[in-house]
């Protein structure tokens, strides 16, 4: 709990060993905002070489200089020299490759960042993904079967050049100088009111229906064309046209 190790000499045998001996780190100590483990933080493992000096070169006062790798454990820095990385014992790793100018991070699970040195970033996971601002104030969430789920508090806004869709609490608006609506089997707008406007409404099909639960035709100077059981047609001029008209 401390942070030091006991070392085996190679002079000792049978079970001997030091005291609690100090490791020798780049920086270490305390602060007023850490009271413990402000620095570089990295105790040998079990089973590691160690390097020993002795302060004022007692050997009743030993401390921890470094680990050694060994002909089983070390494997360089590769081709050049180029590769530096620093590895935990469950498999975690910080990787640098100069070779690419690349940094690569990985954990135990599989999750990896890449920083590749030409100007690209990439985040993979093998289970999900999830990103929190502000104590879930705005989340995204991504999961392995597909699912993503963005949600803010306030405001979702996605935005391209002049073109936005801007997502609130109770509407949702969509701003563009055009915009386009393609169901290839069929598209349905269902609400107690709807209201469209525009200086020129065209509606194309080979097949209009209007069938309204109450159907009425105000006087405001426009015709309706309502197949119901019963019609008012009110405007100031009315063409009937068709190859075959029948009133009865």
């Amino acid at each position: 709990g401390k942070g030091r190790v006991r070392v085996r000499m190679n002079w000792q045998t049978d079970g001997m060993q030091t005291g609690w001996v100090r490791v020798m780190t780049p920086d270490g100590g305390s602060s007023s905002d850490v009271k413990s483990n402000r620095g570089f933080v990295f105790i040998p493992e079990v089973g590691d070489q160690v390097l020993l000096g002795f302060r004022h070169g007692d050997p009743a006062r030993p401390y921890v200089m470094g680990s050694l790798f060994n002909g089983t454990t070390g494997g360089g820095g590769g081709q050049g020299n180029n590769c530096k990385s620093l590895t935990t014992k469950s498999g975690s790793s910080l990787k640098l490759d100069d070779s690419a100018g690349s940094v690569t991070l990985h954990d135990k699970g599989g999750v990896s960042m890449n920083f590749d040195g030409g100007g690209n970033q990439t985040l993979a996971t093998k289970a999900s993904a999830t990103t929190t601002v502000g104590k879930d104030a705005s989340v995204l969430r991504m999961d392995k079967d597909g699912n993503i789920v963005l949600r803010a508090d306030t405001q979702i806004t996605f935005e391209i050049d002049k073109s936005k869709i801007i997502i609130t609490k109770d509407k949702i608006t969509l701003e563009s100088s055009e915009i386009e609506v393609n169901g290839t089997t069929s598209a349905t707008v269902n609400s107690p009111s709807i209201n469209m406007q525009g200086g020129t409404t065209n509606i194309t099909s080979t097949t209009i229906n209007l069938m309204p639960v109450q159907p009425t035709a105000p006087d405001d100077g426009n015709a309706y064309f309502l197949p119901t059981a019963a019609v008012n047609i009110d405007s100031t001029i009315v063409d009937i046209n068709g190859s075959s008209v029948e009133i009865n």
